[in-house]
């Protein structure tokens, strides 16, 4: 087993970044897919990373490798068959998935050794967002959790370590209870999507960029939060379901930015310019957090 070899397996969006933020950070990165010719066309338009992907011949070419990255279809059968299959073919390796909906105790089963498996959950675009959840099951051995910790430093992103397993994770769920009550307001006619967005990144987003939500309600006074939420928990949103509004969009086609329409419209060059001030965002949020980190050292060991 090498250490500095990864295996990822799936290259789809999230498969084809974790493969670059691996490569970039000078690790050998060992690729399947299960389309035909697709490793060799991901391979192909990254020329300045020739020696560092190699594709798999067969499963057991992981064996080689100190953790492997499961990145296939957001399917359960689809994980478990090769998770199982990869335990065999790669009898020390440690399996981390990137799944972002099932938890690792549910894609443990039918392991004989469940204490290899633990999610390592990247978000997208996985090259720029430094996030990535650790989601340990009951049967996680922590030697490996540590790991999979220290692997992702080494790509340069920031882990965190869940205490438990739970639905959706942290990001998600926080994601699906703002969601709600945005797509809820926009529904009932309160705000446009525009309205709805502007509100968000004109107040909200920057004050949790800075310090995160509960810090920012620490900051306002907690019984400021505590009158606010006394009143306002009773009356919002409580759909257990996604909003007619958005079925109806998904009825008719409009997915979002990938079929070129959701609630907004998306030509390409639209497209384009929102990815672009996502990935600068996100780089210059990580150089605010490395000066961040810098000056915290200067100052201890200036004590």
């Amino acid at each position: 087993m090498d250490r500095r070899m990864i295996g990822v397996i799936g290259l789809g969006l999230m498969g084809q970044s974790i493969a670059i933020a691996c490569a970039s950070a000078g690790y050998r990165v060992i690729l399947s897919d299960s389309a035909e010719g697709r490793v060799f066309d991901f391979i192909s338009r990254h020329p300045e990373f020739e020696e560092a992907l190699v594709e798999a011949k067969s499963l057991a070419d992981f064996a080689s490798c100190s953790i492997v990255v499961e990145a296939v279809v957001e399917q359960l059968q689809v994980k478990l068959d090769l998770l199982r299959a990869l335990e065999t073919a790669a009898p020390s390796t440690t399996l981390a998935s990137n799944s972002s909906t099932f938890m690792p105790s549910e894609l443990a089963v039918g392991l004989v050794d469940r204490s290899r498996l633990l999610v390592c959950h990247f978000f997208n675009p996985a090259d720029t967002v430094p996030l990535v959840e650790i989601v340990p099951s009951p049967d996680s051995d922590p030697i490996r959790i540590a790991q999979v910790e220290h692997f992702t430093r080494s790509i340069g992103k920031h882990p965190v370590l869940l205490r438990h397993e739970v639905e959706g994770f942290v990001a998600n769920r926080l994601q699906a209870a703002v969601l709600r009550e945005c797509y809820a307001l926009v529904e009932r006619g309160i705000a446009t999507p525009e309205t709805v967005d502007e509100v968000v990144r004109l107040s909200l987003a920057p004050r949790w960029a800075a310090n995160g939500p509960i810090a920012t309600a620490d900051l306002g006074g907690l019984d400021i939060f505590v009158a606010l939420c006394d009143r306002l928990f009773p009356r919002l949103d409580r759909s257990t379901q996604a909003q007619q509004l958005l079925r109806r969009k998904v009825h008719d086609g409009r997915l979002g930015a990938k079929s070129g329409a959701g609630l907004y419209d998306w030509p390409e060059e639209h497209r384009e310019a929102a990815v672009r001030r996502l990935t600068e965002f996100f780089r210059f949020g990580a150089e605010r957090e490395r000066g961040a980190l810098r000056l915290h050292a200067i100052a201890e060991e200036a004590r």
